[in-house]
């Protein structure tokens, strides 16, 4: 379906829709569409491919997406996402292919297993942390991003 003209957010209770529950790819990328990402998608249990890149999709990424287990490709770049992605996302055990680049993001970047390099997380100027440079804690810098790493970034404590 990509560069198919939408007009519209995408529907809140797509995972929802009975002819979406054996959904294997859902690739949305290059459309005029906008709005958050709908916690629904949580639901598409087979759920593999999420390409919804180059959009306007904004807000927070949904927790709920660590509920689609099945996940291998999440690329969600060149849209105006804002916030950090969960953790629990990052590290779905099927995931290989992320990226989030050229959004508005901020925070540390979790740990994740992944092996997700930093070209994947690149012109989110509000985001730091392995694999992109150390946050600075600062007065001015968010208090998520002021962390100290304890047993290899495995453990964090919020200062």
């Amino acid at each position: 379906m990509s560069s198919e003209p939408f007009k519209y957010p995408i529907e809140d209770n797509i995972g929802g829709i009975p002819t979406m529950t054996s959904i294997k790819s859902l690739i949305l990328s290059h459309n005029p569409v906008g709005g958050p990402i709908p916690k629904s998608f949580g639901k598409l249990n087979e759920l593999q491919v999420l390409e919804l890149e180059g959009n306007d999709l904004s807000g927070n990424k949904p927790v709920e997406l660590v509920d689609a287990k099945e996940l291998t490709t999440i690329l969600l770049s060149k849209n105006k996402l804002s916030g950090n992605f969960p953790k629990t996302v990052m590290n779905l055990k099927r995931l290989q292919n992320f990226n989030v680049s050229r959004n508005s993001m901020s925070g540390r970047v979790p740990h994740h297993n992944a092996g997700i390099p930093a070209s994947a997380f690149k012109d989110n100027p509000g985001l730091c942390g392995s694999p992109l440079p150390p946050c600075k804690c600062s007065i001015k810098h968010e208090l998520t991003c002021c962390r100290i790493e304890v047993f290899n970034t495995i453990h964090q404590i919020d200062i």
